[in-house]
């Protein structure tokens, strides 16, 4: 007995199979808009399915876009579901969309999946009849029964009954929220959260693009406010213009005399790591006997010793950086001079002297304009410098440098302070060390924006303390809420009390 041999089907090509989605869709997207048609163009004299008309109409004479059947089936959907008719074609266009995208197909097709959507489509018609019915019926609405049509009426009376008008509307608008994102997968709270970042950007673009409106605004007025002749200067007469022009051709030669005469810029020396402490040498002794004594200070050869500088700018460049302020300013009619330049760790300070008639907030004004000239992020005009007639502009450097910790701890201003409390805070632009008296005060605030710091500033006063001041001199009680920033200090002995991590237990 011969056996026959199943004929294997062959697969169909995978651009075959594109030209049916796209068949698919196509066909979905004609049928789709021909219902929105049919929808839009509804008229009531028409003939209909919740009504009839005895005589005959010439199809030339119908209203309804979509014809005799456009006019019967747009009666039908909204003579039952009112403005949920529309929702019909809306979905037919999405099932057409899914099927063309083919992203998970077995999915899309699957029992449970089919089931789910089917649930999600029936609570949003009836939940959105309810709400149409209960809200958007109007005496304007042309629709054969009213906004929410025959289910619409009837599932708004009976819930009305049970839960009141505010209630029935809280549970239907529930429903179709939940419809909505059974049948389409929508998470409601991505939605909002994608509504908020949008509204948060466009918040902030408003926000920049009005500061940029105010500095160009700020900007231009300057350059009027220095270009403008006021009308004193229009009214002198030819004998003070004349003594006007001599007194500035002697000020513009003294200018020259002492330009001829070496006037240099002053460039102070880079700077320099301020004298070590006693302390440093001490630390660095191996000690013959080991001890642990609690009243003992942590040793500096804990931190990590400074490394030089690998990043030096020469006088030629910042003869250069002279220049080009100098210029920069005067194409804004601004003349300055730049008289002497401090070179700091982070940033470098540029001290220029204003001719007569230059008000200091003409430089501040253009503190934009001068950065984005000079390539930097951005720029800083010190107003007034202690005991000088100068201002300031302080550009950040292009290399910054690392201030290391034991530089400031192993500093002679360090152990030479007398402050109750010192906190070592950093480098000044000319690189001696910062310390402050945290007895002197009343309250110490720390804020920054995310990375800018916060948690280095911190941790370096709370080591200031610890490696100068023994137990028996301090005494600390840490409160840490995020659990993460002061675990680090459990067993040090200056504590008072565990770190307090539980906001019970501090208050």
């Amino acid at each position: 007995m011969s056996t026959q041999k199943p004929v294997s089907k062959k697969p169909l090509s995978a651009q075959v199979i594109r030209g049916l989605k796209e068949s698919v869709f196509f066909l979905f997207i004609a049928i789709s808009l021909y219902l929105f048609i049919a929808l839009f163009t509804y008229s009531p004299s028409d003939p209909g399915w919740s009504h009839s008309i005895s005589e005959v109409i010439d199809p030339s004479k119908l209203h309804n876009s979509g014809g005799k059947f456009g006019a019967w089936f747009s009666d039908l959907f909204l003579y039952l579901f009112g403005y949920l008719g529309f929702l019909f074609p809306a979905m037919l266009l999405y099932s057409g969309w899914l099927v063309y995208c083919g992203r998970h197909q077995a999915e899309v097709f699957h029992g449970g999946h089919i089931t789910l959507r089917t649930i999600g489509f029936i609570l949003t018609i009836i939940a959105g009849a309810g709400l149409s019915s209960m809200h958007f019926t109007h005496p304007s609405v042309i629709f054969p029964l009213n906004a929410g049509g025959i289910l619409g009426e009837v599932t708004s009376g009976q819930l009305q009954q049970l839960f009141s008008f505010v209630g029935a509307t809280l549970f239907l608008l529930t429903l179709f929220l939940i419809g909505i994102t059974l049948f389409t997968g929508l998470s409601w709270l991505w939605l909002m959260d994608t509504i908020g970042a949008l509204v948060i950007s466009s918040n902030k673009y408003l926000i920049n693009r009005w500061y940029q409106w105010r500095d160009e605004r700020a900007r231009k007025k300057a350059v009027q406010d220095s270009l403008e002749i006021s009308p004193f200067k229009q009214s002198l007469s030819k004998a003070e213009e004349k003594q006007r022009i001599k007194v500035q051709k002697k000020a513009e030669k003294e200018t020259l005399k002492k330009a001829k005469t070496g006037t240099t810029l002053k460039i102070e020396p880079r700077f320099q790591t301020s004298t070590k402490s006693k302390r440093v040498n001490k630390d660095k002794q191996t000690h013959l006997f080991t001890h642990d004594a609690i009243d003992s200070l942590p040793s500096l050869s804990l931190l990590d010793d400074a490394q030089p500088s690998t990043h030096v700018t020469s006088a030629e460049q910042l003869a250069e950086t002279s220049r080009l302020i100098e210029e920069k300013l005067a194409d804004y009619n601004l003349k300055v001079e730049v008289v002497s330049v401090s070179q700091g760790p982070v940033i470098t300070r540029f001290e220029i002297l204003l001719a007569a008639g230059i008000k200091v907030s003409q430089i501040t004004n253009l503190s934009k304009d001068l950065a984005r000239a000079m390539r930097v992020v951005s720029i800083r005009v010190v107003e007034v410098i202690a005991g000088k007639s100068t201002v300031g502009i302080e550009i950040p450097n292009e290399h910054r440098e690392i201030v290391y910790f034991s530089e400031i701890l192993g500093s002679k201003e360090f152990a030479d302070t007398k402050a109750s409390i010192p906190l070592g805070l950093g480098h000044d632009i000319s690189g001696q060390p910062v310390v402050a008296d945290l007895a002197k005060m009343p309250h110490l605030l720390v804020a920054g924006t995310t990375g800018s710091g916060k948690s280095v500033g911190v941790n370096s006063m709370i080591l200031s303390m610890v490696f100068q001041l023994s137990p028996d001199q301090l005494r600390l009680i840490m409160v840490d809420p995020k659990m993460l920033e002061l675990s680090i200090y459990e067993d040090i002995p200056h504590l008072l009390a565990p770190v307090v991590t539980d906001m019970k237990e501090a208050a």
